[in-house]
């Protein structure tokens, strides 16, 4: 097994819940000419092997999210939460249709993955999930070392403090919490709240992609 395969199993097994083909030719293929024909073999032989499972079901498509709809720091006043909601209510009416998708195997959970991870894993979060991941990439092209500094809301501490848990926070070179992230799904302003309100407790900085 190569480095980068490697690489690809310890983030599903210990990062993202799931993956698309195409975010795997994206990431881990993207200087080749035939990229999606490459991450396809790739997810059949690691499916065929037992590394990975592969699943077909419902989800929108995966918007491009070139930056955050809302970035929050300390101190700054309270964000514009309808607005924010009905941004998200009209990307939310896109119609889902049937994807395939990518997660580990308990096997590779077990031999590549850090203790006390268990990805929760709901078919009606499938779009939510794939739209995690895509900010995962979006920052792992931006040169920040994802692998290093993302830690995923299923591996949350448990000494997490407040009842709202964003999708992922990021630490800095300590292991303390830097800036938590979230994928803005069809939230209502209560909820956009809610979580501005959990987060500003801390303090803690964070984004909504």
């Amino acid at each position: 097994m190569s480095s980068w395969e490697r690489d690809l199993l310890e983030v599903l097994a210990d990062q993202l819940r799931i993956v698309s083909p195409a975010q795997i030719a994206r990431a881990w293929f993207a200087r080749q000419a035939t990229a999606q024909r490459s991450a396809t073999r790739l997810v059949r032989r690691f499916s065929d092997n037992g590394w990975l499972r592969i699943r077909r079901v419902l989800a929108r498509p995966v918007s491009p999210l070139l930056s955050p709809l809302l970035s929050w720091r300390h101190a700054r006043p309270t964000p514009d939460f309808a607005n924010l909601s009905r941004q998200l209510h009209r990307r939310s009416r896109c119609a889902a249709e049937l994807t395939i998708v990518v997660e580990a195997t308990t096997k590779t959970r077990a031999l590549f993955g850090t203790s006390g991870f268990r990805p929760r894993l709901k078919l009606t979060q499938t779009s939510h999930d794939l739209h995690v991941a895509e900010i995962f990439f979006r920052y792992r092209e931006s040169e920040c070392d994802v692998r290093r500094y993302w830690v995923g809301e299923d591996r949350l501490p448990v000494t997490w403090s407040i009842r709202q848990r964003p999708d992922a926070i990021l630490v800095d070179d300590a292991g303390d919490f830097h800036r938590a992230v979230d994928y803005g799904g069809d939230y209502s302003v209560e909820r956009l709240s809610a979580l501005h309100d959990g987060l500003a407790s801390l303090p803690l900085p964070y984004e909504i992609w």
